[in-house]
């Protein structure tokens, strides 16, 4: 290990040393052989160095690597909390053009390698100090050789890369083809990670990388509670991808060359996944109806093309005619701007709550996870600016723009009606149970605004499969949403069309979300609470302060 450091193969030495080492030195502390300050010394040891050298800070000595499916994995061997530190790595930067990704369009693992590839055989051809340091230092990341590479993946970039380098003998083509998938595959937010590119993918993931633009770091964190022997895995998708419904968020990590195996996916694609569901055309009940991605839907393992309903039995074949609406939906989404002010995002709320509708998917199927995750994140930034504005009254303007965010928004007109239609259905034909209809504050007429109630729809309908501190976000509009219109609403000239909001059904809220948004949180919510509460037309309507703190420590 220490020659292959010496040598310059810095990054080989630190996999050997979690692939062999750690495990070594657990094995000799579980035996009695090594105390714990005896096995903490020898890794500090032979890791320290290499750790400075790599960019490498805070590395939990509970984190080790194992042989996993061709390649390697990360496992944990201690206990991990929520937001609890793995470590922290810094970029490593090279000329190899990983900054210009980030200009670049419908980025493929094709044209990512090609890329890489580009620039590499120039540097290759010449073989360079610069070329034969980056060999070196990348010596032991994914894919160590092309061994580890499917056939399919190779096959793929292989023929790729050859249109771009047809007279290249196999032997550095073969280099090529390797070098510019480890550059692929280790390359995250335009800068290298090679450590956090350590992790697989899973779409419940149970840690996180969070990137500082200020020092170029990552900071790796449980997001999740983990056990010993679970292993630590990260999600390749942003947020939207990562919401959207089996077929689509398949095909978009697709693009990685691999079909994810893990436990969501295998979850939804089962008959009970309420978030697949669509009504039969033949029958109108709802059943599992899975969105098949737009490319390579056929070979998708988990995802058949034909259906069949489980209530009439009739097929149902999904072409591309009828997969076209979820396809323009999606695009707009994801390529459109969105209002910047309440008002005219409540009419745009509006407008998708009901084309939506039109599609007759059940309410909490994934389609719906998109349109409220686009609702509230712009909505999310309207209620910080609402805050602080409020923080230093500023008059009529302030108000107004508080105001605005109490107004309707095609909640109640489009989807609340859905969960009536729904507890209806499940009164005469019992089916897989949906756990909004055990809200009482959606269907309360002073459940809060339909913002508010946005806030709620959207938390019931990730918080099974996304981490709850990885949504503070959500938490803290939904609290400090509470608390404007708790003390704002009964304000001469406030819009009310968008719903009340009840001592008691704030209180249930504050409950639930008040214990993630931490003590920097509660304390400005409190500070804003107590600025107003006194000017309140009727303040014996406010809930009781005493209550109020009490239920930001409810037991999570």
């Amino acid at each position: 290990m220490a020659a292959r450091q010496q040598a310059g193969y810095v990054f080989e030495a630190f996999v050997y040393s979690l692939l062999h080492v750690r495990p070594l030195l657990r094995e000799q502390r579980e035996r009695g052989q090594l105390s714990s300050q005896e096995a903490t010394r020898i890794l500090a040891g032979a890791e320290d160095d290499i750790a400075k050298e790599l960019g490498v800070s805070g590395l939990s000595q509970d984190i080790e690597l194992w042989e996993y499916r061709g390649g390697v994995d990360m496992v944990s061997r201690g206990h991990f909390k929520a937001n609890d530190v793995l470590f922290v790595e810094k970029q490593y930067t090279s000329d190899l053009g990983e900054s210009e990704l980030n200009s670049l369009r419908d980025l493929t693992t094709e044209k990512i390698a090609a890329h890489f590839a580009t620039h590499l055989r120039t540097a290759q051809e010449a073989n360079t100090a610069d070329y034969v340091r980056f060999r070196q230092q990348f010596h032991g990341a994914w894919p160590r050789d092309l061994s580890e590479v499917s056939d399919e993946t190779q096959q793929k970039v292989g023929s790729h890369l050859r249109t771009l380098f047809p007279d290249l003998a196999q032997a550095p083509f073969d280099e090529l083809l390797t070098l510019s998938l480890m550059c692929r595959y280790n390359c995250f937010h335009s800068g290298f990670f090679r450590v956090c590119a350590l992790a697989n993918h899973n779409c419940q993931a149970n840690i996180a990388m969070k990137y500082s633009p200020r020092d170029h770091t990552v900071t790796m964190i449980a997001v999740s509670d983990i056990k010993p022997g679970e292993m630590l895995n990260v999600k390749y998708l942003g947020d939207a991808h990562f919401l959207m419904g089996l077929g689509k968020r398949r095909e978009f990590l697709r693009s990685w060359l691999f079909w994810c195996g893990c436990g969501r996916c295998a979850q939804d694609a089962l008959p009970a996944a309420l978030q697949e569901y669509m009504r039969c055309p033949q029958c109108a009940q709802y059943t599992h109806m899975p969105v098949p991605g737009d490319t390579n839907a056929d070979a998708d393992p988990l995802l058949p093309l034909d259906v069949t309903c489980a209530h009439c039995q009739a097929s149902f074949h999904w072409d591309d005619a009828h997969r076209q609406p979820f396809r323009e939906l999606l695009a707009r989404y994801m390529t459109s701007s969105f209002p910047d002010n309440a008002r005219a995002l409540a009419t745009w709320a509006d407008a998708q709550l009901s084309h939506v509708r039109a599609l007759k998917v059940h309410p909490v199927n994934w389609i719906y996870r998109i349109v409220f995750y686009f609702l509230c994140l712009p909505l999310t930034s309207l209620i910080v600016k609402a805050v602080e504005q409020v923080r230093q009254p500023r008059g009529t303007p302030a108000l107004r723009d508080v105001a605005d965010l109490f107004g309707e928004n095609g909640l109640r007109k489009h989807y609340i009606p859905l969960l009536a239609e729904l507890q209806a259905e499940e009164r005469t034909s019992p089916a897989a149970h949906c756990s909004l209809l055990d809200d009482a504050i959606l269907s309360s007429e002073t459940g809060g605004c339909d913002a508010l109630k946005s806030l709620v729809v959207i938390w019931h309908l990730i918080k099974d499969f996304y981490p709850p501190y990885e949504m503070w976000s959500i938490h803290a509009a939904i609290c400090n949403l509470v608390c404007l219109q708790l003390l704002f609403q009964s304000q001469p000239g406030v819009r009310s069309d968008g719903g009340p909001l009840s001592s008691q059904h704030a209180l249930t809220l504050l409950q639930r979300h008040g214990p993630y948004i931490g003590t920097d949180g509660e304390s400005k919510w409190l500070q804003l609470y107590n600025m107003y509460r006194a000017k309140v037309a009727d303040p014996k309507n406010l809930p009781n302060l005493t209550k109020v703190k009490a239920a930001f420590h409810t037991k999570r």
